[in-house]
């Protein structure tokens, strides 16, 4: 039972995730980003302050600093990436959001003095193959501002898992 709950749960997240980026592109065209984004952290504070609540009480300041430092990092990529929709396509902003994948290993090399292994930088050879087929015009030998914001999301979402590997082992991960 409890595996066919794991699999329908993931199920679903998958959904929620394709899916927000097309429902953000046509909030978008009536909303401007900045109404968006506070409606995200609203619904997001309302789910999950009950689980929180009784835990904040035990966040030391180093704690506190932490979660703000990767509180701002990842509402920079939020901003970001959500400006960067209305520029671009749902699907494209999907793809470079990945660009994670090319910055955490190198994050993780600057704080952790720990070199990537082989096989990551294959990986971010493919993905910044992926992005440059994806995202250039080569016709115009252009690049279009939206997928530029949606790239620097991405990193900046690569920044927040860095962050969040290397500094938060000390923390309580539910009042984080």
């Amino acid at each position: 039972m409890k595996k066919l709950f794991a699999i329908i749960a993931l199920i679903a997240i998958v959904l929620l995730w394709g899916t927000s980026f097309v429902v953000s592109k046509d909030v978008l065209d009536s909303a401007p980003p900045v109404f968006v984004i506070a409606c995200r952290a609203l619904v997001t504070v309302v789910v999950l302050l009950p689980f929180v609540l009784g835990k904040l009480r035990n966040l030391n300041a180093k704690q506190l600093g932490l979660a703000l430092i990767t509180g701002v990092v990842v509402s920079l990529a939020y901003v970001t990436q959500i400006v960067g929709l209305q520029y671009t396509t749902p699907a494209k902003c999907g793809f470079y959001e990945n660009a994670y994948c090319i910055v955490v290993p190198f994050f993780v090399w600057v704080l952790q003095k720990k070199r990537p292994l082989f096989k990551s930088w294959i990986t971010v050879a493919l993905c910044v193959a992926g992005i440059v087929v994806i995202g250039c015009d080569f016709e115009n030998f252009s690049v279009n501002g939206g997928d530029v914001l949606c790239i620097l999301a991405g990193a900046l979402f690569g920044v927040n898992i860095a962050l969040t590997g290397v500094l938060a082992k000390d923390v309580n991960p539910v009042a984080y």
